[in-house]
C-alpha cells in the first residue's frame, strides 16, 4: 500500500449516519457548507486498527507543529477519536447504544472530492441503498492539523471506501421493502389485488 504518514486503512469498522453519495449539511447553522462523510465506529477490541490511527494522528501532530500551528505544540490538541461509552465532546451528550464498546469518529470529504465507494471485489457501488447506517466496511482516513477561531487540533478526512458485509440497520435506517411488503396477489376472477 501507497499511504502517506497522515493516512491509515481501517480494520471492519461500522458505518453510521453516512452521506456517502450526496453531500450534506454537516453543520445545521451552516446548511450551504455540503460534504460527505460519516460517523466510523472502530471496535475497542480491533487494537491493530487503533495502533494505526494512533501513529496517522501522531504524524498529523508533528504536521501541526511544523506547520499550522507555527512551530508550537499547542496546551490543547482537540483529537478526533472519542469514546463510545462517554459523552460527545460538544454537546456533552451520551452517544448512542450503537456506540458502546467502541471508538468513534466522524470524517467528511469536501464537495469536491466524493469518497470512492466499492465491494469487496473493488467494484463501485452503484446502488446507493447498500451503504446505511449500520454497514461494514473498510475506510481510508487522512488526519490533518487544523487552527480555527482558536482552537488547535486533528481532523480526519474520508477518502476510500469498501463495504465489506451487511449488518442490521441502525436507528431511522431505511428498510429493504422486501422486509416490508409481501408479493402482491390477484384475484383471477375480478382482478382485484388480495393483501
Amino acid at each position: 500500500m501507497n499511504l502517506k504518514k497522515t493516512e491509515a486503512v481501517t480494520g471492519k469498522v461500522r458505518l453510521n449516519f453516512p452521506a456517502l453519495f450526496t453531500p450534506v449539511a454537516m453543520d445545521k447553522n451552516k446548511p450551504e457548507d455540503k460534504k460527505y462523510g460519516c460517523q466510523i465506529l472502530v471496535p475497542k477490541s480491533d487494537k491493530a486498527t487503533m495502533d494505526r490511527l494512533k501513529a496517522a494522528i501522531d504524524e498529523a501532530v508533528k504536521s501541526g507543529i511544523s506547520g499550522a500551528w507555527g512551530g508550537v505544540t499547542p496546551a490543547i490538541i482537540h483529537k478526533p477519536v472519542h469514546d463510545g461509552d462517554g459523552t460527545k465532546p460538544v454537546s456533552g451528550e451520551s452517544y448512542g447504544d450503537e456506540c458502546k464498546d467502541h471508538y468513534v469518529l466522524n470524517a467528511t470529504a469536501n464537495v469536491n472530492y466524493p469518497p470512492d465507494v466499492v465491494d469487496t471485489q473493488l467494484n463501485p457501488i452503484l446502488n446507493q441503498s447498500e451503504i446505511y447506517s449500520g454497514v461494514y466496511a473498510r475506510v481510508l482516513l487522512n488526519f490533518y492539523p487544523y487552527n480555527y477561531q482558536g482552537k488547535k487540533g486533528i481532523g480526519v478526512s474520508i477518502g476510500n471506501v469498501q463495504k465489506i458485509a451487511d449488518g442490521t440497520p441502525l436507528g431511522g435506517a431505511p428498510k429493504k421493502s422486501a422486509d416490508v411488503f409481501g408479493e402482491v396477489k390477484y384475484d383471477d376472477l375480478t382482478g382485484e389485488v388480495i393483501v
